[in-house]
């Protein structure tokens, strides 16, 4: 289930990436293993056991990103970051580097006031930069990115 906000709403309520299924094609594209995951529908087991167990994750920059402290060190965290939100704070850039994570901004654009979507050009040229990293190389490509 989803938290409730103050407003009522859970966060994938108020803001959305779309078209995840052909993000997640395009990942598979790529010979990697990928599925689509709404971790605020999950309990916080099956949470941390998803993100202990991925390489990576695309998502939208929110609450739920606050599962990356999960994640095993050199996964990759690539953020749709909406313009309306500002850059990610300080803090932010810091708990990501304290857990070892690589992590790339992606500027989504907005369909509607609170869904986003990210285009194909822009994972490519994210991708690219991940899959030259050294550390990613040679790695089992049946772990899954979510």
């Amino acid at each position: 289930h989803h938290s409730q906000k103050a407003d009522g709403a859970s966060g994938a309520a108020r803001r959305a990436l779309v078209d995840t299924e052909a993000l997640e094609q395009q990942v598979r594209s790529l010979g990697l293993s990928a599925e689509v995951n709404e971790p605020g529908s999950d309990t916080l087991s099956g949470q941390s056991t998803r993100f202990s167990e991925c390489r990576g994750v695309i998502a939208l920059r929110g609450a739920e990103i606050a599962n990356c402290f999960w994640m095993r060190k050199r996964a990759f965290l690539l953020i749709a970051n909406p313009e309306i939100m500002g850059p990610l704070h300080r803090m932010h850039r810091r708990f990501f580097e304290s857990v070892g994570l690589q992590t790339q901004q992606l500027e989504p654009f907005s369909i509607t006031e609170k869904d986003y979507r990210i285009s194909p050009n822009q994972l490519d040229a994210a991708f690219e930069k991940i899959l030259a990293n050294p550390h990613f190389q040679g790695k089992n490509k049946s772990s899954k990115i979510v």
